[in-house]
């Protein structure tokens, strides 16, 4: 029986024949079904859908930009084409399939010589983060170098092996590098925090310094502090506050329990009818007794601030007397000079100087001047610093105390007695002292000359 042509194969004995093409003989791909006219149909479909797929293949290749992902897809259909059961021109489907792989290795390669560039220029960056101080600010840009990395396509193939091996080999560096940092940040760290432990060690010696003895003691354990060096807040807050509470001790329970306000304000009162010798000292070793007295009710409260005020009053008594100042007192000052006297001293009437130094600078009586420097007793220096503290230069240094408060006292130890007093007794004083230098011999005018 002879074969029946039909368009790119024949029907030979009831069997649907493909003419060979290319490199591929004649093949059988099906047989003869219900007629002749409908089984080549079926086969001519089937190679349309297949050059359906090549032409939407084709589509995607030329509007994706990541052209190279479709490689792999198209040589999958150029194998197909040689087992394909079909009717049609295989051939011309293999043309365009070939035309497409050769432009695609062609973009591929032009694609893998820029993605070279790209690394290239990416391991240039990287050299330079690598090698900055700011740990933080150095990992943000490896991060983000490493993920540009990841997303750039491969280089061209003989060079991947070295680009891959020096830009991994740098961030393997740069992290190492960065924990050894990190090591050792956190041994100076420990160090520090013993350091810290030490300064607030040699603090239990507070207890046994008074005076100036502490004051210059703190300086130095302060000094000490501050030239450690930094470590983390959570580690340095507790030992913050633990040496604060070594220079201001708190109040201990045995204190609190052994504490009595009457028998303190007893003693201050001894201490300011002149019953009972004072010093300096024993008022600051009270007044850190009062500081650590907190009572809740109205009683302990008003004793706790008498007893101060009796603190204040001492320390103003013998301004009064040594210093021969004025009690002073409340002015209108807009109609009156803004003239003071010991009552009303402003924190900007008062300097502390060095050497236990007090230097007074304010409008007297009558408008004058008074200036005066004069060297006290620690104790006296450090309580005018307390009364300064936390103290605007318009705010009283004696905020607890007035005029008729400190009469009040006066007149207590003896009727009639007031800070006035003080000021005549120091000028009769004087006075008798400079009558005394003056010769008894002479006429008044040598008198009057050797007296001024």
């Amino acid at each position: 029986m002879s074969a029946k042509e039909i368009p790119f194969g024949k029907i030979l004995e009831n069997k649907i024949i493909l003419n060979g093409w290319g490199a591929y003989p004649d093949r059988e791909i099906g047989e003869v079904r219900e007629d002749e006219e409908t089984s080549v149909k079926y086969f001519e479909e089937r190679f349309t859908e297949l050059e359906a797929k090549i032409t939407a293949l084709e589509t995607e290749i030329e509007s994706s930009e990541n052209k190279g992902s479709f490689l792999m897809k198209l040589i999958h259909l150029k194998e197909l084409l040689g087992t394909h059961d079909g009717l049609g021109n295989y051939q011309s489907l293999l043309d365009r399939l070939t035309a497409q792989e050769a432009y695609l290795e062609e973009t591929i390669e032009k694609n893998r010589v820029r993605n070279t560039q790209i690394k290239q220029a990416l391991i240039e960056e990287l050299r330079v983060s690598v090698e900055k101080i700011n740990w933080k600010e150095a990992t943000q840009e490896i991060h983000d170098i490493k993920a540009r990395w990841i997303k750039t396509g491969n280089p061209k193939e003989e060079l991947q092996e070295e680009l891959d091996t020096a830009f991994w080999g740098l961030i393997d560096q740069f992290f190492d590098k960065k924990k050894e940092f990190y090591e050792d940040k956190k041994r100076l760290g420990e160090k520090r925090k013993r350091d810290y432990q030490n300064v607030i060690a040699k603090a239990d010696q507070l207890e046994n310094l008074h005076g100036k003895e502490r004051f210059d003691f703190i300086q130095t354990l302060k000094d000490e502090w501050r030239e450690i060096g930094n470590i983390q807040k959570e580690d340095y807050s507790p030992l913050l506050r633990a040496f604060n509470n070594k220079l201001k001790p708190g109040p201990r329970p045995s204190q609190s329990q052994s504490f009595d306000i009457h028998e303190l304000n007893k003693t201050l009162q001894r201490f300011t009818n002149g019953e009972q010798p004072y010093g300096f000292k024993q008022l600051e070793e009270l007044k850190t007794q009062l500081k650590s007295y907190r009572p809740n009710d109205p009683e302990g409260k008003n004793l706790r601030r008498n007893a101060f005020q009796s603190i204040q009053l001492l320390l103003e008594r013998d301004f009064i007397d040594k210093l021969a100042l004025r009690a002073g007192g409340e002015k209108d000052t807009e109609e009156e000079a803004d003239t003071v006297g010991c009552c009303n001293l402003r924190v900007e009437h008062v300097f502390l100087e060095e050497d236990d130094v007090v230097r007074f600078d304010f409008l007297g009586k009558d408008s004058i001047q008074y200036v005066n420097s004069v060297k006290v007793e620690h104790q006296v220096w450090k309580n005018v610093r307390i009364f300064k503290k936390n103290k605007e230069g318009e705010d009283d240094l004696f905020d607890r105390l007035n005029t008729s408060t400190l009469n009040k006292y006066l007149q207590g130890l003896m009727p009639g007695l007031t800070a006035k007093c003080f000021r005549t007794y120091n000028a009769s004083v004087t006075l008798q002292e400079q009558l005394k230098a003056t010769p008894v011999d002479g006429t008044t005018e040598a008198k009057m000359l050797a007296y001024n």
